[in-house]
């Protein structure tokens, strides 16, 4: 006998966790749910199609703050053994509520360190029985973390942690060199406001679009630019503080990208607050980047993923070092991005773990949840993980 999974939200990310938990979940029934139910239905049918069995179904459903609506999804969950929530982070706390009071585990796609503090604070880990929720799944904050949790495992005395990871174009078009591989909204927050990270053991706040440099990956890939954008990391530098000695996250584009923000920034159209104009004629210049970005930002399904991963500190009491690289593409045999392939597959591995009572109880951080074992699933599902251990002279 299966387990009965349910995903809210039947975008891109949501098939693929979907289709993940069809394939490797011991399924026996996932429920998509989306308010539009024709996509939730084609998104059902595009997974049946992969795994060759009649194992999802698209349901109507969506979250709202109404009892109707609470009541719909109540209902929609009963009997399911964990959730998926692949809807907007705005939506999670909410769900969060909803998950502990149906007794169903959970984990989402994240992205809001603020959200995600919260979540914590509502449901904290505990010895005893109850559900698991795990937000911040997905690529980055998610499998960035899970990689640097690896990286770690390597080193006897792990010290300091950097990782660079984005995602990109297989063939860049400039201007920006970009395409959406994922929501514009959620894109503009990374690139504003402040990213935490950890430096000589203590929790510091550095600004989005800073610290811009150059990193060569070789003859695939070449030359990219690495810079900081904000809630990469999650809790993580609050978990790691006084046990890092550094811990940093910086994204990856192709060269030019940053600066190219960096002007739009300084010119207000990512303040969120700013009105320009009056009465009938204000207007936000946030809206109109964002409008423009959705014309002009081609989409596609050719991309390329890059993770990597620096771990310093000490094995066998020497000086040492580990690397770990990750680089996927765009699967033709399945239709999914690289970007799916992470952002999903990696928040299914970790549902899956929390429904087969693997993690603890309560709203469990990403970088609680075992980076070797979240490795090896990867694996299993075709990712190219390498890893390199060196010793400093």
């Amino acid at each position: 006998m299966g387990y009965r999974y349910a995903v809210i939200g039947s975008g891109r990310q949501g098939t693929a966790a979907g289709y993940d938990l069809a394939k490797f979940g011991d399924a026996e029934k996932i429920l998509m749910i989306d308010f539009n139910e024709v996509k939730a239905q084609t998104a059902a049918l595009q997974i049946n199609e992969l795994v060759d069995r009649n194992v999802a179904s698209g349901y109507f459903g969506y979250v709202r703050k109404s009892r109707k609506v609470e009541l719909i999804l109540a209902d929609l969950l009963k009997g399911v053994r964990l959730f998926v929530s692949a809807v907007p982070y705005q939506f999670n706390q909410e769900l969060t509520h909803l998950a502990v009071r149906l007794g169903v585990n959970m984990v989402d796609l994240g992205g809001h360190t603020l959200t995600t503090k919260q979540q914590l604070s509502f449901y904290p880990i505990s010895d005893k029985s109850g559900v698991t929720i795990v937000p911040d799944c997905g690529m980055g904050p998610g499998m960035n973390i899970s990689l640097a949790l690896y990286a770690m495992s390597l080193l006897d005395t792990p010290k300091e942690v950097f990782i660079w990871d984005g995602g990109l174009p297989q063939d860049p078009k400039p201007p920006l060199n970009y395409f959406s591989s994922f929501d514009i909204n959620g894109l503009l927050n990374e690139y504003s406001g402040k990213a935490s990270f950890i430096r000589n053991g203590d929790v510091v706040e550095v600004s989005a679009l800073s610290e811009l440099e150059l990193i060569d990956f070789g003859s695939q890939i070449g030359m990219l630019e690495a810079f900081v954008t904000s809630g990469g990391l999650s809790t993580a530098p609050w978990t790691f503080r006084n046990k890092l000695q550094r811990l940093e996250n910086k994204t990856l584009r192709y060269p030019g990208h940053c600066n190219y923000f960096k002007v739009l920034n300084d010119l207000g159209f990512l303040d969120r607050d700013l009105v320009v104009g009056e009465r009938d004629g204000a207007a936000r210049p946030y809206d109109i980047l964002r409008r423009i970005l959705k014309l002009h930002l081609s989409s596609g399904d050719k991309d390329i993923c890059v993770m990597r991963v620096q771990c310093t500190g000490e094995k066998n009491s020497k000086p040492a070092q580990a690397i770990v690289e990750l680089v996927d593409y765009f699967d033709p045999s399945t239709g999914f991005t690289a970007m799916q392939r992470l952002t999903g597959w990696h928040a299914s591995i970790v549902g899956q773990m929390a429904a087969a009572g693997m993690l603890p109880s309560g709203v469990v951080p990403i970088e609680m949840v075992p980076g070797p074992a979240v490795v090896a699933e990867a694996r299993k599902r075709g990712f190219v993980i390498t890893e390199k251990i060196s010793y400093v002279v």
